[in-house]
């Protein structure tokens, strides 16, 4: 599976753990989490997700299959304590997880200076949108957890809603990231390298079709 951030402007490919090259100046790092919530879980198994990943210090943190609605009162107090007594940095948290299937979030450092103006759930909690001013600049942060199922007309959803958003918007940067349940090259499946071992991820046409990588004009 693949975990993609993209960030326009300037259209160029990112990968997770990199600096984007925005005025923003923003880190970000994006991670299946495998859940947050479900019984298997223990706090301190929690911890050992979720601290590896706080540790990098990123400024902002696209998580995925969260799941937190299978989560008790314990997992979600040592959640919100890992997030902002953790001894490294403070995190504020937005989430799209109310099931014990699904879910996203996004974390944001409390050090940033920001606002959020709209946020987009989807109902089924595959995609958590957030826009906001950072640092002064209009920032759109989408973060999709990609269907197991080969269903363009949620993506044609997703991103119709989104654009509609970003065309309010004067000069908007946008940062795409998450789990998207599919493969980057578009190469045939002779040529393919992403596809070796990998007959069972779905939507592999889902970055070649729905994803032009073009923010609407102002």
């Amino acid at each position: 599976m693949a975990n993609n951030i993209t960030a326009h402007p300037p259209q160029r490919k990112t990968t997770a753990n990199t600096r984007v090259k925005t005025d923003l100046q923003l880190t970000l790092i994006t991670q299946n989490v495998n859940s947050l919530g479900c019984s298997y879980n223990s706090v301190n198994r929690l911890r050992e997700k979720m601290l590896p990943i706080i540790a990098l210090n990123q400024d902002v943190i696209f998580l995925t299959d969260t799941r937190l609605g299978a989560a008790n009162k314990a997992m979600r107090t040592s959640l919100q304590d890992l997030l902002t007594n953790n001894g490294i940095t403070k995190y504020n948290a937005i989430w799209n997880s109310s099931k014990s299937t699904r879910g996203v979030g996004i974390l944001i450092k409390d050090s940033i200076n920001f606002s959020i103006s709209n946020i987009m759930n989807d109902p089924s909690e595959n995609a958590l949108g957030i826009l906001a001013s950072i640092n002064g600049r209009s920032v759109y942060l989408l973060n999709i957890y990609g269907p197991n199922q080969n269903d363009g007309q949620w993506f044609d959803t997703i991103f119709k809603e989104v654009n509609q958003t970003l065309s309010t918007v004067c000069n908007p940067v946008l940062i795409a990231g998450g789990d998207w349940n599919t493969i980057l090259c578009s190469e045939p499946a002779s040529l393919n390298i992403d596809l070796i071992k990998a007959g069972s991820i779905p939507n592999k046409q889902n970055k070649k079709k729905y994803w032009s990588g073009k923010t609407p004009s102002p």
